[in-house]
């Protein structure tokens, strides 16, 4: 398959693209060598039957990049068959997650999938919009449910005492439909 051309972006707009048809968020982290990467990889398409592929990655709350692939490499077409945007689609995220060797360490970093309900990152297609997602059940505490009833109460009392230093010693927040990251809400 050929390679698109990559043009940077100054924003998560859709640029016309509104129908978000397949997305992937990844995240690396590494404590070692200070690591703490999103990847964000959507498949859109526009009205007229166009498709591109969309990026947005960088640091964790820090910075932020935005790319499209609209492209082949060597035109100005557009492109209109789905499955040249689905190859280097799915070919990015394969390659994310096998990762590569830190020339520091000598260890493999890989990205791995952050199967998020709502996800804070990514085009204005999917930011905050659950419909868009794949289906995730959110809850607000932990099942205890089949736990011995005493440990279920422990776990409970935990959770109950604890949210202040969640909050307070990472970067995770307790909103009204449970806990949430930069990513976006945290499922079971």
């Amino acid at each position: 398959m050929p390679k698109l051309q990559v043009r940077k972006k100054s924003d998560a707009s859709t640029d016309g693209f509104i129908e978000t048809l397949a997305f992937t968020v990844l995240m690396q982290a590494n404590v070692q060598t200070n690591h703490n990467k999103f990847y964000c990889a959507e498949l859109q398409k526009n009205k007229k039957g166009e498709y591109r592929m969309f990026t947005h990655y960088g640091r964790l709350g820090i910075s932020n990049v935005y790319e499209a692939r609209e492209n082949v490499k060597g035109s100005d077409a557009p492109i209109i068959d789905e499955d040249t945007v689905r190859s280097e689609y799915e070919s990015i995220v394969k390659k994310k997650q096998k990762g590569k060797r830190n020339r520091e360490t000598g260890k493999m970093e890989a990205y791995v999938i952050v199967d998020t309900v709502a996800p804070t990152v990514g085009s204005e297609n999917i930011r905050g919009k659950s419909e868009v997602t794949k289906t995730v059940k959110v809850a607000k505490g932990l099942d205890t449910s089949n736990f011995d009833p005493k440990v279920a109460s422990l776990i409970d009392q935990f959770i109950e005492e604890n949210v202040h230093n969640v909050t307070t010693n990472t970067s995770i927040k307790y909103t009204a439909n449970g806990y949430a990251t930069e990513l976006g809400p945290v499922t079971p």
